[in-house]
């Protein structure tokens, strides 16, 4: 079963893109093309499909690419190290949460460090709870898909390279 918005959406002539929603038959009435419903309907859904898995790559890549310094910079591979590459999954969130706060409150009224392992998962959480609503920003179209990735590229940037300091120190 289809809503609403995905059937007007998918209602539209292959051959010529005629808005077929008020169409009473099974010819375009601009082209005179056959056409199913259900066809177009289906090819809707496919596309919607292709456009959420690119931009659950789209949006991944740029929230967690610019953190690859971890792997390819000149450091011994020690437990300091691998401690970080564990972090990794809550890496986007970790500034935020470390220097706000947020990190007061969860050690306080929760009892979870932010280091730890609870915090970890928690972080995690949000943030692939948070690269969850950018897919579906994102796939909406796209002008979404373009401006949310930069958006995102811009702020993972800076917080990676907030967290590069903080790594040296």
């Amino acid at each position: 079963m289809t809503d609403g918005r995905e059937q007007a959406q998918s209602l539209q002539c292959l051959k010529c893109g005629y808005d077929l929603r008020a169409t009473t038959s099974l010819k375009c009435p601009e082209c005179g093309a056959a056409f199913d419903p259900n066809e177009l309907i289906r090819r809707a859904r496919r596309r919607r499909r292709r456009w959420l898995w690119l931009a659950w790559i789209v949006m991944s890549l740029a929230m967690y690419a610019p953190y690859s310094w971890l792997l390819f910079m000149e450091y011994p591979w020690s437990g300091y190290r691998w401690q970080w590459i564990r972090m990794w999954p809550a890496l986007p969130l970790l500034f935020i949460v470390s220097f706000t706060r947020i990190a007061k409150h969860l050690d306080r009224w929760l009892k979870i460090d932010i280091d730890g392992a609870a915090g970890v998962i928690i972080l995690s959480a949000l943030s692939l709870l948070m690269l969850y609503g950018l897919v579906r920003l994102g796939a909406r179209g796209r002008w979404w898909l373009v401006i949310t990735a930069a958006l995102l590229l811009i702020l993972s940037i800076a917080n990676s390279c907030i967290l590069h300091g903080g790594f040296l120190m």
